[in-house]
């Protein structure tokens, strides 16, 4: 039987989201994204196919007997997974599928405006190819290709009659309900409108972990609510390690094609629960912590998941509290089961576990936060090429800035060079030292300790560290004299019983940069 495969993808969905200084559009925005992905499927199947699709309700569930290929139940579609931003379905013919996709484009267009889905469309016969290999070549060829000829939707200039959006720069519709009101377009409006969903959903999710006491930030100033001189955020991207490859692997080997339905279903929920355990382990780390160290306006947590659910996960979180929260969410994933994925053949009972990297921008509470997520996106895309050929471990990166940000991530790094043009920084960072380290560059057990040592330690010597930053800087030779100078055996030991480091400061790179420049910006959390 002939049947057409369709994938549905959210496109720039992070320019969607991001492209604003305002917590609440970014909120919004991201719930437009999971309920266009996910709740309008639902409702366009039941719209257009009444029963005869494997739905169990408008509000979702699957019907695992429920499969297109048994003619006897006359299925024109059957959802095979959706979430993430993307969606995957099999329709019963060319017409059904264009039917579908024009009432959700269309229903896109009209209530998350701003909003643009790629659809890609390719006819299957179900006795006589693979259907995993099909999906493949749907979204790395077909679909990549709509993504590139595309056209971006050009908004409509102004008119003489219209003045800007203060968020998007298209025309202003409305005015928003704050005090004072702002101009805002339509695009912006939806999002707004969408908060308080958003919210709830938020409490549902992380509801037992929320123990009833806490809420999540509703604006940037409740992530920083105290008192202080410098104010900081912090931008976390966190992102799973060889997804598509998994991917590939589940459809390349599944024996057949309801076998590769049901194992990328497995997954894909799998995945989806991992990141969800772990955003809710860092909530019940924060509610746990002292309530003198969290906010004291409203029981508000400092930290609001932005992007969650799918393999990739952003949150924002109070400067201070960011690499030790990313650390934390990376501990925690690592602990999930992927499901439906092939077995070893030397290990086939033993469970699969996912890896990620996250990259960690801290920036000023008011810094454009286009960029501050863009910086973190590349440092978490550097954390990954520290991950060899053939091996899998979790990895972050993080960079600090009290003042701007200017130029790519490797210009910023150029800047952490010694007089010789040694590096400074150990980043990116192992979470947790691999069995033939040899250098330092992990964050528990290595740097983590190191940072507290020197808060500790060192925090009231304002002179001391600043001198030590320059002997680093410097080279060895000036790092010697430091250690003269204050009367010092030696610098604290990066690696627990090993010498490394603490004579010169330095190895192949500087040992202690990183401790240093987080010591005064650092709260452990967990």
């Amino acid at each position: 039987m002939n049947y057409i495969l369709t994938v549905l993808d959210t496109v720039s969905i992070q320019k969607y989201i991001f492209s604003t200084n305002k917590l609440q559009e970014m909120i919004g925005a991201s719930e437009l994204v999971e309920v266009a992905t996910q709740e309008w499927v639902y409702e366009c199947l039941f719209d257009l196919f009444k029963e005869n699709h494997n739905l169990t309700s408008r509000a979702g569930g699957l019907d695992e007997q429920r499969v297109i290929e048994n003619e006897a139940l006359g299925l024109q579609a059957e959802l095979i997974y959706a979430g993430g931003g993307n969606t995957l379905l099999l329709f019963r013919d060319m017409d059904c599928a264009r039917a579908f996709t024009a009432r959700l484009t269309r229903r896109a267009l009209i209530e998350a405006p701003g909003l643009q889905i790629a659809v890609a469309h390719l006819p299957f016969e179900w006795s006589e190819g693979s259907l995993g290999a099909k999906m493949i070549d749907l979204i790395e060829k077909r679909l990549a290709q709509r993504k590139l000829v595309r056209s971006d939707a050009q908004p409509l200039g102004a008119l003489g009659v219209t003045m800007p959006c203060q968020s998007t720069g298209g025309p202003a519709a409305w005015l928003s309900a704050e005090t004072p009101p702002r101009r805002i377009s339509r695009e912006t409006a939806a999002k707004l409108g969408l908060v308080d969903r958003h919210n709830a959903r938020l409490r549902r999710t992380f509801g037992q972990q929320l123990e009833g006491v806490y809420d999540f930030p509703q604006d940037f100033d409740q992530l920083v609510p105290f008192e202080r001189s410098e104010s900081y955020l912090a931008v976390v991207h966190a992102d799973g390690n060889g997804m598509g490859r998994r991917v590939r692997s589940i459809a390349m080997q599944a024996g057949n094609n309801r076998t590769f339905i049901n194992n990328m279903r497995a997954f894909s929920t799998s995945v989806r629960a991992a990141s969800t355990a772990a955003l809710g382990a860092a909530v019940v780390a924060l509610a746990r912590m002292n309530p003198d160290d969290l906010s004291p306006r409203g029981k508000r947590l400092p930290l609001r998941p932005l992007i969650s659910g799918g393999d990739d996960v952003t949150f924002v979180c109070r400067g201070d509290l960011g690499v030790s929260l990313a650390a934390l969410f990376l501990e925690h994933y690592e602990q999930a089961v992927l499901e439906g994925l092939p077995r070893k053949t030397d290990a086939p009972n033993e469970p699969i576990h996912p890896h990620a990297c996250a990259g960690i921008s801290i920036v000023k509470l008011h810094f454009p936060f286009s960029l501050a997520y863009e910086l973190a996106e590349c440092l978490c895309s550097e954390a990954k090429q520290e991950i060899p050929a053939g091996e899998d471990f979790s990895v972050l990166d993080w960079h600090f800035s009290s003042t701007g940000i200017s130029g790519s991530l490797e210009d910023i790094r150029r800047a952490y060079t010694s007089a010789s043009g040694a590096r400074l920084n150990l980043r990116p960072l192992r979470l947790r030292p691999q069995p033939y380290d040899v250098d330092g560059r992990a964050w528990l057990e290595r740097v983590e300790p190191l940072v507290a040592e020197f808060h500790k330690k060192w925090s009231g010597a304002r002179n001391k560290v600043k001198d030590l930053h320059e002997a680093l800087r410097e080279g060895p030779e000036e790092v010697k004299e430091f250690l003269h100078t204050y009367q010092l055996a030696s610098l604290p030991a990066l690696i627990p019983g090993v010498n490394t480091y603490v004579d010169t400061g330095w190895g192949d790179r500087c040992g202690y940069f990183d401790a240093l420049e987080l010591m005064d910006h650092f709260t452990r959390v967990g």
